[in-house]
């Protein structure tokens, strides 16, 4: 477990904050944040069908035939209601340009798209293998999760918030003072403080992440992370007080 506090003191009386958005009232801010390193248990996958063909129909047919092939192999594999869903065949015309001006048709593109959920990854690789190998498939990534993420995400935020007040704590203390109760909490930062001050937004991007792969190449695209990241992050202004 690694955890990254970030944490600034900002303390002001009434006189500067009328006429502004800040509390009239001496205050502390702090930001926290708490983020761990999971072996990753679930995964997320797309990809898409496409072919092109100077005759619409053929296009289609192609797009129609190659999908029954896939959704066939993917069956067989276990996957089905649930854990795959197919998206309505599209098309679209395919113009040669010149200039930045559309010219004549060269033909049309029809495109299908794919999700596929793997609920355990014990058959990945060969369905991540097969799918890189076969024509007409494009497109293709992954993103690893895990089945209690929630609870994940939950934790790390309580870590995130304890992490915020102990800072907020020890700035307190460093001046004499004491927090009091919480005046407001966010995930997603308070950015109009820094401009307040003249320091300008603030840097802090809160919320739930997740760190994520996906391949570009069949090596990469087959490796299947050791552990992914997840990470939390909060705001937090105290009333500041004296002890």
């Amino acid at each position: 477990m690694k955890k990254i506090l970030v944490a600034a003191m900002l303390v002001v009386g009434s006189a500067l904050a009328q006429g502004s958005s800040i509390p009239d009232f001496p205050f502390v801010f702090a930001m926290g944040q708490a983020e761990k390193d999971v072996q990753p248990d679930t995964a997320q996958m797309t990809f898409y069908i496409k072919a092109f063909h100077e005759v619409s129909s053929n296009a289609v047919a192609k797009v129609t035939a190659r999908s029954i092939e896939v959704i066939n192999f993917l069956g067989k594999q276990g996957f089905g209601k649930g854990s795959l869903v197919t998206y309505e065949l599209s098309k679209k015309e395919v113009r040669e340009t010149k200039d930045y001006k559309e010219l004549k048709i060269l033909g049309y593109e029809a495109t299908r798209r794919f999700e596929l959920t793997f609920d355990d990854l014990s058959k990945y690789d060969l369905v991540a293998r097969t799918l890189f190998k076969t024509d007409d498939v494009s497109d293709i990534g992954t993103t690893f999760g895990r089945k209690d993420q929630k609870d994940i995400e939950a934790a790390l935020l309580a870590e995130a918030c304890a992490d915020a007040k102990r800072s907020a704590t020890a700035m307190a203390a460093g001046f004499g003072k004491t927090i009091g109760a919480v005046h407001c909490i966010s995930k997603q930062g308070f950015g109009n403080i820094g401009v307040i001050f003249g320091l300008g937004a603030d840097a802090f991007d809160g919320g739930d992440r997740m760190a994520c792969m996906a391949g570009p190449d069949e090596d990469a695209f087959l490796f299947i992370p050791a552990t992914i990241k997840f990470q939390n992050q909060v705001s937090v202004l105290f009333k500041l007080e004296k002890k």
